[in-house]
């Protein structure tokens, strides 16, 4: 039975899974910061590139969820204690559409780890390459890392939005 239980469940979920984000992301680019200062070879600088992207979009929207998470779990839990039809005419289209959004953002990552890994293995063994090769493999890490946050944020979702579509509204 869906319950406050589950409503806090999937807003900490959400939370951690933010704050995880940003700290892998902040990781990647620190590694990638210091290929670049370090080793300055064109491997290194062309994997920049990718993790400076990362770093950009994971703690945008990292700390964007970690901000309004809390806020968002309090006015659900609120509202399936006071006013339950808040959660199907409200949070239901919301999650609808964020729901939708992820599917594309799924596809879009897909579609750069693919490009990544064909940039990987036609680059690997082509002299004076060592750029676009550095390229592929930064495209790929950073958009596995996305696509393996967005993928488990996407079954959080569906496992939410199957609670509030079973919820009995008197």
């Amino acid at each position: 039975m869906f319950g406050k239980a589950e409503i806090e469940k999937y807003f900490m979920a959400e939370k951690s899974s933010a704050m995880w984000l940003m700290i892998i992301a902040a990781v990647l680019f620190a590694g990638a910061l210091v290929f670049w200062i370090v080793q300055k070879n064109d491997f290194s600088k062309g994997a920049f590139f990718p993790f400076v992207i990362l770093l950009v979009v994971a703690l945008s929207t990292g700390y964007s969820k970690y901000r309004l998470s809390d806020n968002q779990r309090k006015a659900m839990v609120y509202a399936y204690d006071m006013n339950p039809p808040r959660l199907q005419h409200e949070e239901l289209p919301r999650l609808e559409k964020l729901k939708q959004n992820l599917s594309w953002r799924l596809v879009i990552e897909l579609v750069l780890l693919v490009t990544g890994s064909v940039f990987i293995f036609l680059y690997y063994y082509k002299a004076g390459s060592a750029f676009l090769f550095g390229l592929g493999t930064g495209i790929a890490i950073a958009s596995l890392v996305v696509l393996s946050a967005d993928y488990l944020a996407s079954l959080r979702i569906i496992q939410y939005l199957d609670g509030i579509r079973a919820m009995k509204i008197s």
